[in-house]
């Protein structure tokens, strides 16, 4: 505990025990009227200004920071209020960003997992759109009825095959093709759930 925080609170305290004596025991009143009656005032005042002032300078000397090193503002500088947190920790989506990185990189146990995820998204979304329950959604994401997009179908649809450009497409550039079509899909499942 501070020595700031020890004298201050003790006078506080003592001055309000003062305040509610006076306020309450009128007896207690009367007779330090008396006695500020027998004191001289100007002494009175002399002592009570340099009582002040004295508080003032302790309550100055003690206020400063605890760390000798620097100033509140140093201590600002080097770490400003508005600078991250966390720095260490893991990012919301960075498992769902390798997944997908993953996938298009061509890793199948990566694509699959992700294409199940589009999968159970792109039903939930579609029931949500079309009030049917999820088993009427389920249907119509595997029979490829949800949506118009020929390749965003393909590939949610385990037994629709995507369209021959897209193939040719997987054939030549694989990754940017592997890419091309989540990114369709995702496109076609957010205009879904934007219709609701």
């Amino acid at each position: 505990m501070r020595v700031g925080t020890v004298v201050f609170g003790t006078i506080g305290l003592l001055a309000t025990v003062l305040a509610g004596l006076i306020v309450f025991d009128v007896a207690v009143a009367a007779a330090i009227v008396e006695v500020a009656q027998a004191v001289d005032v100007t002494l009175v005042l002399v002592l009570g200004g340099i009582a002040l002032g004295l508080y003032g300078l302790l309550g100055a000397g003690l206020a400063g920071p605890d760390d000798a090193s620097g100033t509140t503002f140093d201590a600002a500088v080097d770490s400003p209020p508005e600078s991250v947190t966390a720095p260490d920790s893991t990012l919301v989506g960075a498992a769902t960003d390798a997944g997908f990185a993953d996938a298009v990189a061509g890793d199948e146990d990566a694509m699959s997992s992700l294409v199940d995820r589009l999968r159970t998204t792109a039903a939930e979304t579609y029931a949500l759109a079309t009030d049917s329950d999820p088993g009427a959604a389920t249907q119509a994401i595997a029979a490829g009825t949800w949506t118009d997009d020929d390749v965003a179908t393909a590939l949610l649809a385990p037994d629709t095959p995507q369209p021959l450009l897209a193939r040719l497409r997987l054939w030549l550039d694989a990754e940017s093709e592997r890419e091309r079509r989540v990114r369709r899909t995702i496109a076609e499942i957010r205009a879904l759930g934007d219709e609701r």
